[in-house]
């Protein structure tokens, strides 16, 4: 899907993060900031079609993006909202980007919660649920998915106020339009008639998947309007079920009758005392060691697509495997480093690849074997082979090929405009990702992308200081800037050589820095 131009002369949109009835969500740029502040961008469908149903979806836009604003400056726990605009026919709304990972994703990554885990993110969430019902807000849409655990560790952040939806609902041809998620919504909302114990309903149905993993479809009611038969499949004490079965009892009398109420039921409750739920707690996690990143003579895949393998080198790698395994890292480094992985998957992979029009509709690349592919236009040492080009499998996959490269091997990917080199990295990146979080002899694959190579740029900002153009110094700024890693962890990343650079965009490099950049 094509990204729009910049908005509002000022959001640049970088990529495609979701879609659905209510319009399409875009992760963007703030131009005028130095940082280049990501943010999200939500664009609201209209009906143009529909002149009087389209008037009302403008008016209901503006008082919600207005409540919205409001709501923010009152919690750190909701989004703020940057902007609110018009640009032609269309409605936008610029949030703040939380980084983390959604509780769906967490569930999927680390299976069940523990009860202590869940009764504390339910305490945790309640306050800021108090505050939108005391300003007369209801959510209708509490799920698993919109709820994010923040990487900093700071309390989980509750998102998609539902605007959009809400708006939606105002349509009386679009019945299916109804605010909120099948499963998660309660009775009396399906039916069009919400109140705050709605939310109550939803918030308890996710803590129900959090300690089983399944999805409220999943359970029947006893006797059919009883409560959820779901305990089988949780660890969990009968006084915790209680309390989670008020939460979704099916008559909203017998729920608890307000968010103080629900507070007090489980400040009733004795179980010891949990910790914040953890992106990386439990027995999934694995110790996750360092090893080798070489930047050897490279092998080249070029879209057509070709590929030229290199010699492999071993210069700037670990003494080997037994080495880099004596290395266990702390748990505060493992802790780091998934961070690092779950950013570069969240933003790359889940954000850029699987939303593109390459998950939609797979385009088979054309790989051919070449051992004289690469130029030397910045007088690179390289050597080949006399074997001739050979055309490879339809279906190679270009993990395969990296993999013959073996220790020290370097891949390069060529091609031309639209050929697929970006699209190629990724998949690359994506399965690297997966085997670097249970490998724990893997380094850290990292996608960046080289037009932001400007060595004149940082010696602008460094206020007359000589420029740093090595390579290094542009990824710790990097690091830095795109996956908020401090410039001391990425130090130590590089000293120890636990990352593996996935580098995108030589094309992008002013044409004048671009020898600078292939020389670092």
């Amino acid at each position: 899907m094509s990204l729009p131009d910049l908005l509002n002369n000022r959001y640049q949109p970088i990529a495609h993060l979701g879609s659905g009835g209510f319009g399409e969500t875009f992760l963007a740029e703030d131009t005028h900031l130095p940082s280049g502040r990501r943010c999200v961008v939500k664009k609201l469908r209209t009906w143009q079609d529909q002149p009087e149903i389209d008037e009302q979806v403008k008016q209901r836009f503006q008082r919600e993006a207005a409540l919205l604003e409001e709501l923010s400056q009152g919690s750190d726990q909701i989004p703020q909202l940057y902007a609110y605009f018009g640009e032609g026919n269309e409605l936008y709304l610029v949030q703040e980007w939380i980084v983390g990972i959604t509780l769906e994703t967490w569930v999927k990554q680390q299976g069940k919660a523990s009860e202590a885990d869940v009764l504390q993110m339910l305490t945790q969430l309640s306050p800021v649920l108090d505050y939108v019902h005391q300003q007369g807000v209801i959510h209708r849409d509490i799920k698993p998915s919109n709820i994010i655990l923040r990487d900093d560790g700071q309390l989980p952040v509750l998102i998609d106020f539902g605007i959009a939806k809400e708006l939606l609902a105002t349509q009386p041809l679009q019945s299916d339009f109804t605010p909120g998620t099948a499963g998660f919504m309660a009775p009396e909302q399906a039916a069009g008639q919400p109140f705050p114990g709605s939310d109550i309903y939803s918030l308890g149905l996710t803590a129900i998947y959090l300690l089983t993993g399944k999805l409220p479809q999943y359970f029947q009611r006893v006797d059919g309007i009883g409560p959820l038969d779901w305990t089988h499949k949780a660890a969990v004490s009968p006084e915790f079920a209680g309390v989670l079965n008020r939460m979704t009892a099916m008559n909203g009398s017998d729920r608890p009758r307000s968010i103080l109420a629900l507070q007090s039921l489980l400040g009733q409750l004795n179980l010891g005392q949990p910790q914040a739920i953890s992106l990386y707690s439990g027995s999934n996690n694995n110790p996750v060691d360092a090893i080798e990143q070489t930047l050897p003579p490279p092998s080249t895949l070029h879209q057509t697509t070709t590929l030229a393998v290199g010699e492999r080198s071993a210069g700037n790698r670990l003494a080997g495997h037994e080495s880099a395994a004596a290395q266990i890292l702390a748990t505060s480094a493992i802790r780091d480093r998934q961070i690092l992985i779950n950013k570069v998957r969240n933003y790359w992979v889940k954000g850029v690849l699987e939303t593109s029009l390459h998950d939609r509709a797979i385009i088979a690349l054309g790989f051919e074997q070449r051992l004289d592919a690469l130029s030397h236009p910045w007088s690179l040492a390289w050597e080949t082979t006399a074997q001739p080009r050979q055309t490879l499998p339809s279906q190679t996959r270009v993990t395969d090929l990296f993999d013959q490269l073996g220790e020290g091997g370097t891949l390069l990917i060529l091609g031309e405009p639209g050929s697929g080199k970006t699209t190629t990295l990724l998949e690359l990146c994506r399965d690297l990702l997966s085997r670097a979080e249970v490998d724990q002899l893997r380094p850290i694959p990292v996608f960046l992308n080289l037009s932001t190579w400007n060595p004149a740029r940082r010696r602008s900002s460094a206020r007359g200081k000589a420029a740093q153009t090595d390579i290094a110094s542009w990824i710790r700024y990097e690091l830095n800037a795109q996956y908020q890693v401090s410039k001391d962890l990425a130090q130590t990343w590089l000293e120890q050589q636990q990352l593996q650079l996935l580098l995108d965009g030589l094309d992008e490099v002013n044409s004048e820095q671009r020898d600078n950049c292939v020389q670092a």
